[in-house]
């Protein structure tokens, strides 16, 4: 398969699933929410597909993570009955039952076919790529940032956008059978690497280096040598350059910190947001406080604005008790075992669920959890790549539907 994009890439239904996925390349840059449009058309092409096309395509255990998520949010949503105000409540919900079930529909169409897969690689790491190359400009004019010239809400979001590329551009590296793409995404690894330096991003860094950690664990026994020389070429070539560039870049100097104990604002506010969900999980243990509660019990009533302890699991632990907790981590749960039942079939599941432990690392440290779009979508990805067995196709013929509104439904084993 191809690692590198082409041009018809970029007008794929896999292009518009990354602009989804990654809101921050573009944020408010017009008048006009771009990521609604975005959305609508991923609506689009779902009914294009069952209208016009073979029909959609999920598998059973498709079936099985998004009833798993389904229970969840409909928990979340009896939770407003003793959540203490409804109107961030019903903002929450309204994102938890549209954009991550979209999510992880359109994610598992796609995961039905090779090629799709892959085009959704090469689209996700063209994207990274850009970004990369936007912060690595920045490294060489010290009154830029790379969030003064891309438009994403914080440092995070810019992290996040490069990180998803590097486990990418290593298992393409791992697979190509052609040694100029092979050499071409080294490169691209290099670039990846050094575009972190002046991102100022912590987690995303964290999150992507033991993303890669993982793949290469999959990938040791079988081709470790070839992973191994790569990664030693890489991380040379990026000490190299903090040698010439100098140390005190953002990243090098947050991170340091960091390892020793010297908290800055932002790591400080994050324990004292761990330990007030912590306590307000204690006081509602079993049920929580309902969905969306943080930010009230935080602040007092009024203060009814967007606000989560920036990890996914306190979060649900305090908002939604022990009931919310077990029921994503069964979601979780099964996403693993169905990768660790089919991991051998198939090669891509070793990229997909690297991108699948990026998403949770990063869900840990960042975000709230209607945000953290990438996670969902993983889901959708691992419960369907393995689309040779336990099938169910779904396919309405429109002229039929038109006539007498007859509904196709057949099942393959």
């Amino acid at each position: 398969m191809r690692t590198v994009i082409i041009p018809r890439d970029i007008f794929s239904i896999e292009f518009i699933l990354v602009l989804m996925l990654f809101p921050q390349i573009y944020g408010d840059l017009t008048p006009y929410r771009i990521n609604i449009f975005v959305n609508l058309i991923a609506i689009v092409y779902i009914l294009y597909l069952l209208f016009f096309d073979d029909g959609v395509i999920f598998t059973k255990n498709f079936f099985i993570a998004f009833g798993l998520y389904l229970v969840f949010i409909s928990y979340a949503a009896i939770s407003v009955l003793w959540g203490p105000s409804p109107d961030y409540s019903f903002s929450k919900l309204a994102r938890l039952f549209t954009l991550a079930p979209l999510l992880m529909i359109v994610s598992a169409l796609v995961a039905t076919k090779k090629e799709r897969v892959y085009r959704l690689l090469r689209c996700t790491l063209f994207v990274s790529l850009i970004v990369s190359v936007v912060s690595v400009y920045t490294l060489f004019d010290p009154k830029l940032s790379p969030w003064h010239i891309l438009p994403p809400d914080s440092h995070i979001g810019i992290g996040r956008v490069i990180g998803i590329g590097l486990p990418i551009a290593l298992f393409f590296v791992i697979n190509s059978t052609n040694n100029r793409d092979r050499l071409l995404n080294i490169f691209f690894i290099l670039l990846l690497l050094l575009s972190f330096l002046p991102s100022n991003s912590r987690a995303p860094v964290i999150a992507s280096i033991l993303s890669v950690i993982v793949l290469v664990t999959m990938y040791y026994k079988n081709k470790g040598k070839k992973v191994l020389l790569v990664l030693v070429a890489a991380i040379t070539s990026l000490l190299t350059t903090i040698l010439l560039v100098g140390p005190n870049l953002p990243t090098i100097d947050r991170v340091s910190k960091l390892l020793r104990g010297d908290l800055d604002s932002s790591a400080i506010s994050r324990l004292e947001q761990y330990e007030l969900a912590y306590q307000f999980w204690l006081e509602s243990p079993v049920l929580g406080n309902g969905i969306g509660s943080f930010p009230i019990l935080r602040h007092g009533p009024g203060h009814e604005y967007r606000d989560y302890p920036h990890n996914i699991f306190l979060e649900v632990l305090s908002e939604l008790g022990l009931v919310g907790f077990l029921l994503l981590s069964f979601i979780l749960m099964y996403s693993i075992l169905t990768f660790t039942r089919n991991h051998n079939s198939n090669k891509e599941s070793s990229i997909i669920f690297a991108i699948f432990a990026y998403s949770i690392i990063n869900a840990s440290i960042s975000f709230d959890l209607a945000n953290n779009r990438l996670l969902f979508f993983s889901i959708g990805l691992l419960s369907t790549l393995f689309v040779n067995h336990n099938i169910v196709r779904i396919q309405v013929n429109l002229q039929s539907k038109l006539e007498n509104g007859d509904l196709t439904l057949s099942s393959a084993k």
